[in-house]
């Protein structure tokens, strides 16, 4: 699969060491071939390296986390996609479970939440891409596994180590503000049922559309829901909170 799979590593620029700090470790820990993606960035502002090129956005403004995802599906060139976060510091260990899991037909594995994750593109064909409905950042992620769930394909879940210091500046997250806005649409497309125990899915996502973009991708059989691997919050989410689902569409 070494040849199969690239990562993609979305940065700002407003974080250059950090961002070459991300760069340092996923050629540390792996032997793929990165793409990595900013605003108005220069590739002399990186380390340089034959695995790693660059994508230099020059939107007018920053796009929604849900945007950024979706454009590494797209601009990455194998079927197989690994989407990094600058913080997270992944071992050679974690790329042989990624390797492992989707060979085992695993739909999606997972580290610390949505922060490093991998998956081959025929995923787009059974749940769509990240729903473009979220236009800031925060939910998407839940939405996401909700999906998964929802398609009754199987995930791994683990942990993954990160970096929050850079030259002594504590880096926190750049997707808190404006998360109202993710969390009202949300709340639009999920019921959260406590008294039932439901999960109940009310929409699609806004861009239903582009699950036509790898039609011709070879089908994948997934392995059930019932046997995916989980950290212990996804696990009290999905079999004591929500252990039951369903759809009004």
């Amino acid at each position: 699969m070494k040849d199969k799979i690239t990562i993609m590593l979305p940065v700002h620029r407003g974080n250059i060491p950090l961002a070459n700090e991300a760069l340092k470790c996923l050629l540390n820990s792996s032997n793929y071939n990165i793409i990595c993606i900013d605003d108005f960035g220069n590739d002399s502002d990186y380390i340089n390296d034959e695995r790693i090129t660059f994508i230099h956005n020059t939107f007018s403004e920053r796009q929604p986390l849900v945007k950024i995802w979706n454009q590494c599906i797209k601009e990455c060139p194998t079927d197989n996609v690994i989407i990094a976060s600058w913080r997270q510091r992944p071992t050679p260990e974690h790329f042989s479970i990624i390797e492992k899991m989707l060979n085992d037909r695993y739909a999606m594995v997972t580290f610390d939440g949505l922060h490093f994750f991998g998956f081959n593109k025929h995923l787009m064909n059974v749940i769509g891409f990240f729903d473009e409905g979220f236009t800031k950042g925060q939910y998407e992620d839940t939405d996401w596994f909700n999906r998964l769930r929802m398609a009754d394909v199987a995930i791994y879940a683990g942990d993954v180590e990160e970096q929050r210091h850079i030259n002594g500046q504590y880096v926190s997250s750049m997707w808190l503000d404006g998360f109202e806005a993710n969390r009202d649409y949300y709340h639009t497309k999920w019921e959260e049922n406590t008294q039932t125990n439901t999960l109940t899915q009310k929409k699609e996502e806004v861009n239903i559309i582009d699950r036509n973009t790898y039609q011709e991708l070879k089908p994948i059989n997934y392995r059930k829901w019932e046997d995916s691997i989980l950290t212990d919050n996804l696990n009290n989410y999905y079999h004591n909170l929500f252990y039951n689902i369903s759809k009004t569409f």
